[in-house]
């Protein structure tokens, strides 16, 4: 292919590149010697992707060798749009273009990158800081623990592309590879495949196009957030599932310490009024039940509003002080109980040792007469 055929094919304008004075037989002189290094490549780029496969929040792993044609476009495209940059020569290509393996790694919710980034890192080393690519007004939430330990930088992308980018290097020999990982979620790669098949190879920029694509970029951001927040109401709805069962055990148990209550309350042997008394707590008692057990919550999106409810912690103290006002009585009663029949022991003594008396002065006087 010569470079007429070449410019035309990718759909860059020959004005454009004369201006990058990039020699043709310099990108000819890349293009063989890529030819030959890119066999190295492949193992490189399977070898990153089996084991990204491992992380448990990986749902699936693509990985690629850069085509030979696209690697001299990108060179071209990079100089024309910042004239400044390095030339890219032979010597240096290797090092200026860090794509040449790439590797996706996908996942399904928002949160999952951070257990794929952690293994990156403790397994490999980093070229250059990872970099969090994100669209203006994006839920940064996800990214700011990373962000602030300055592990990670953060882009906002003029095309709102969203991934966060790691450049790693290996040496499965005595050179030096540089591999391109890009972790995104599932929506956010159907939005880049999209965009990257209607933009290229022929780099399109119509008005229209893009105004589309920016629209199914807004809707797979939010995608992404239904699908983090629908999983997390699921996780909250099991929760609070856990704890409603744990809440009607304690409750059973309150409900078999105020029936032993009941029956003990009726044994005591105390005035109406007081027994009337100590029935009322039992019965305030049983309306902080009903309210706890009633169908009548008030729920948020499944998350019950506790402050709405009385203290289960204040309803056992109330409980704990009826038991114990109760034993109070009980204890009161049987000392009471205790000092009758007391002074009916002392009583009847006293009556036995009057008879004895008595019994005693009538021998007495008889003996008198007797005598």
């Amino acid at each position: 292919m010569n470079k007429k055929e070449f410019l035309g094919k990718y759909n860059i304008n020959e004005e454009d590149f004369e201006k990058t004075k990039i020699k043709w037989s310099d990108l000819m002189a890349i293009r063989k010697d890529y030819e030959k290094y890119k066999k190295k490549l492949n193992p490189i780029a399977k070898y990153i992707a089996e084991n990204l496969g491992e992380v448990e929040s990986v749902c699936y792993v693509r990985h690629r060798v850069k085509r030979t044609d696209d690697l001299i476009a990108k060179i071209i495209r990079k100089k024309i749009k910042d004239p400044n940059r390095k030339n890219v020569t032979v010597k240096n290509y290797k090092r200026q273009i860090t794509d040449l393996i790439g590797i996706r790694a996908l996942h399904l919710l928002k949160k999952d990158w951070e257990s794929i980034g952690d293994f990156i890192l403790k397994n490999w080393e980093l070229y250059e800081t990872p970099n969090i690519k994100m669209r203006k007004g994006d839920n940064v939430s996800y990214y700011s623990k990373a962000i602030e330990s300055g592990k990670y930088r953060k882009e906002e992308h003029k095309e709102s592309y969203r991934s966060v980018h790691f450049l790693i290097q290996s040496r499965p020999d005595k050179e030096m590879y540089v591999s391109e990982i890009q972790v995104r979620t599932i929506f956010e790669e159907a939005w880049s495949e999209i965009d990257h098949k209607v933009r290229y190879p022929n780099d399109t920029d119509d008005e229209l196009v893009n105004r589309f694509l920016k629209i199914f970029n807004n809707l797979a951001g939010s995608a992404d957030e239904m699908g983090s927040y629908v999983v997390s109401l699921k996780e909250n709805l099991k929760e609070n599932e856990k704890e409603k069962t744990e809440k009607d055990e304690r409750l059973g148990s309150y409900e078999k310490k105020i029936k032993a209550l009941e029956r003990k309350i009726e044994r005591l042997n105390v005035s109406p009024d007081k027994k009337n008394e100590i029935i009322s707590g039992i019965d305030d008692l049983k309306g902080s039940l009903k309210i706890l057990m009633s169908d009548n919550i008030d729920m948020n999106c499944g998350f019950v509003n506790i402050d709405s409810l009385p203290f289960e912690e204040d309803m056992e103290n109330e409980a704990h002080s009826i038991e114990h006002e109760a034993h109070n009585i009980e204890h009161e009663t049987h000392n009471r109980e205790h000092e009758t029949r007391s002074m009916e022991h002392e009583a009847r003594n006293m009556k036995h040792k009057s008879k004895t008396n008595k019994s005693k002065k009538n021998r007495e006087e008889n003996l008198k007469l007797k005598i």
